[in-house]
């Protein structure tokens, strides 16, 4: 029988805005609602999602590792995580989960947890960010994926923990991304008539979100007569060079960059069709919030993508950089209502099913409760 309630340390790189931290944040609340402690690091920075945790009680530290050298920035956080005696420290992604998992062995933390959020393509991980992730394994009792495809890449990288390897879909609210909710915003907020289709996009700005393949497209269902606008929510380190090759194409002043949202919810209400036009992917909160709003969606046909999504059923996967792939879709569900509609309800139901914040929850509960009954 269980004599205490369990204490549980998040280890984040920041709490800024994005898919992963988002993620994050949701799974503290609803931990505080089944009675788990929460408290929180940062490596680097806190951010304004910890600002929202401060305001609702948890403890967020931030341990200035820039500043630091790597013996140092050990040291202070497993003197830290002593001083709390939690129960479980549960660290994300491959900063995090080195050094927060380093620092907990040698703090003696009964349960050590860490979730990797991306990312799929190996060639695509430097090499130091595979190393950390190989390291990192040898100091904890349990990893989590968040796609299926990331999980076996992990298990044939592993050092030593495959047993330990296992997959919680990320997962989202769908009593807050309810396509029943009406949006407060208006289409002529954004100068779009009524007549004219809105696609939309929510990421970061980064190669890896591949906006450019997204916007040549996008140009292309313009040139063949299609009313539209495109709306590109996010912000990051290549929104300028987006912004200036969108400039140089024919129908740019159909593009609209709506920068960083906390709206999010209402901006999906007012889209027609979701995008997600990555060239790798976790599982991608922005495309399950979309889903969970009964939105039409078209993604890239990689990592976590090809399992959120049924092909043509709850939504449509074209090939990673294709621009012509991706015009096809597009066309199919700017000229085709019917089959809008009915890939959009499959996709509510997807998410119902298997991707609700709920059922994330519940399985990370699971992990916290039964191994760490086992590692005590």
């Amino acid at each position: 029988m269980q004599t205490k309630d369990i204490s549980v340390l998040h280890i984040f790189l920041t709490l800024n805005m994005g898919g992963m931290e988002s993620v994050g944040v949701n799974l503290i609340y609803e931990l505080q609602k089944k009675h788990i402690k929460n408290t929180v690091i940062c490596l680097d920075e806190k951010g304004i999602f910890a600002e929202q945790l401060e305001q609702a009680g948890i403890s967020v530290w931030c341990a200035n590792r820039k500043k630091k050298s790597g013996f140092s920035l050990l040291r202070d956080l497993t003197s830290y995580i002593r001083s709390l005696d939690v129960d479980v420290v549960h660290t994300h992604n491959p900063a995090p989960n080195l050094w927060g998992a380093m620092a907990a062995f040698l703090a003696g933390v009964p349960l050590r947890v860490s979730t990797h959020h991306g990312i799929n393509k190996p060639q695509l991980a430097s090499r130091k960010r595979r190393w950390m992730s190989r390291f990192s394994s040898l100091f904890c009792h349990q990893e989590v994926t968040v796609s299926k495809a990331l999980e076996i890449q992990l298990k044939k990288e592993s050092l030593w923990l495959a047993d330990g390897i296992s997959t919680i879909y990320n997962g989202v609210d769908i009593r807050r991304f309810d396509p029943a909710i009406k949006s407060v915003l208006q289409r002529n907020d954004f100068g779009i008539d009524n007549d004219e289709i809105i696609i939309g996009s929510v990421a970061r700005f980064s190669d890896d979100k591949d906006y450019t393949t997204l916007i040549h497209a996008f140009e292309k269902i313009r040139s063949q007569g299609v009313a539209a606008k495109l709306l590109l929510v996010g912000d990051g380190d290549m929104r300028s060079q987006i912004e200036e090759q969108a400039a140089k194409l024919n129908f740019s002043y159909d593009i609209i960059f709506l920068g960083q949202r906390t709206d999010i919810t209402d901006l999906l209400f007012l889209f027609d069709i979701y995008v997600l036009s990555t060239h790798t992917e976790g599982v991608s909160i922005s495309l399950l919030e979309a889903m969970a709003m009964q939105l039409p969606v078209v993604a890239t046909a990689v990592g976590g993508n090809v399992e959120v999504i049924e092909s043509d059923v709850s939504g449509l996967l074209s090939n990673a950089s294709d621009v012509n792939s991706l015009t096809d879709h597009l066309m199919t569900l700017c000229t085709d209502k019917n089959r809008g509609t009915q890939i959009s309800l499959a996709a509510r139901d997807r998410v119902e099913s298997i991707f609700s914040l709920d059922a994330m929850v519940s399985s990370y509960y699971h992990i916290y409760i039964q191994q760490n009954k086992e590692a005590t």
